[in-house]
């Protein structure tokens, strides 16, 4: 039996991070105005203190391990990622085991992606198994599955472009480490911030979607991935395998933007993987659980090995 708790998009942002003079002439001006002016501040005013609240209840449970899908940030600061990492408890002694993939947010801009500020403050997320030394794609092994972190996120330079790209240097390494023999036969769960497509199955938006998607999902469904978990839509929904999306997915949603307030946890006892949905309630100041359901699995033809 393994117990996984999945949490995304909590997008904590830092009034007082430092500027340079690049900043001034990027997205992360139209950035700043959205969070301190317009409505997606107020929608996650609060993250910090509930992030808190969700990661006291994510150790109190005790999972086996922690899925991070991504967004940690708001405008990929130092200063947010320093917080969202040490909120997380991502790199005290006592952490639990945590595989983390950056989110757009936190490629913000191509500067913020070229410094690697997600992989220096979540470094421990990053363990595993890897090709030639590249830090994506990377393996994980917790009891029977194999975790998959490929990173989705690109930096990119207009404000509303959203979208991201796996790209075929990382894609072909992707291919490579799930053919090796012991991981090659066992169940495999992608971990990724982009996600196949909407709670209704339709593609996501031109500005909003992985660039490389059809690619990803052929190289994915060719490998055996049993299914995809991925954050980037704020609201949690299961997708469900068809003959376009090819594999099933969930998006465990924002554990902080109001009125989403919500993670996953996920047992797997080698043949179903079961999916307790938890949510924050303001009025008792505490993460409850609020939906149940069985999830499907692409294919475990392959026998499990403990």
């Amino acid at each position: 039996m393994v117990r996984l708790a999945h949490v995304s998009d909590v997008h904590l942002f830092c009034p007082e991070a430092r500027w340079v003079p690049e900043d001034l002439l990027s997205r992360r001006v139209t950035g700043w105005l959205n969070m301190t002016l317009m409505r997606r501040g107020r929608k996650f005013q609060d993250a910090a203190e509930i992030l808190r609240i969700l990661v006291d209840d994510v150790y109190s449970r005790r999972p086996d391990a922690v899925i991070f899908s991504g967004d940690a940030t708001s405008l990929g600061f130092r200063e947010e990622f320093a917080l969202t990492a040490e909120l997380l408890r991502i790199n005290e002694p006592d952490c639990l085991p945590t595989l983390a993939v950056p989110g757009n947010h936190d490629y913000y801009t191509r500067s913020t992606a070229q410094q690697g500020l997600f992989e220096h403050y979540f470094a421990r997320g990053l363990e595993g198994e890897r090709v030639d030394g590249a830090t994506y794609p990377f393996a994980r092994r917790v009891g029977p599955l194999w975790l998959i972190g490929l990173n989705s996120c690109t930096g990119n330079d207009w404000f509303w472009d959203a979208t991201g790209e796996v790209g075929p240097e990382q894609l072909d390494r992707f291919k490579r480490l799930v053919a090796r023999p012991h991981i090659a036969a066992a169940p495999k769960v992608l971990v990724t911030h982009f996600p196949i497509g909407l709670a209704n199955g339709k593609p996501e938006k031109p500005w909003h979607k992985l660039r490389d998607l059809k690619a990803v999902l052929r190289a994915a469904h060719e490998a055996g991935i049993a299914l995809w978990l991925h954050g980037h839509r704020h609201r949690p929904y299961y997708l469900p395998a068809t003959p376009r999306t090819l594999i099933p997915s969930i998006c465990s949603g924002s554990g902080t933007q109001k009125k989403c307030w919500t993670y996953n946890e996920y047992t797997f006892d080698g043949e179903l993987w079961r999916v307790e949905r938890r949510q924050f309630e303001p009025q008792q100041r505490r993460f409850a659980t609020v939906q149940r359901y069985v999830a499907e699995l692409n294919g475990l033809a392959a026998p499990l090995r403990g």
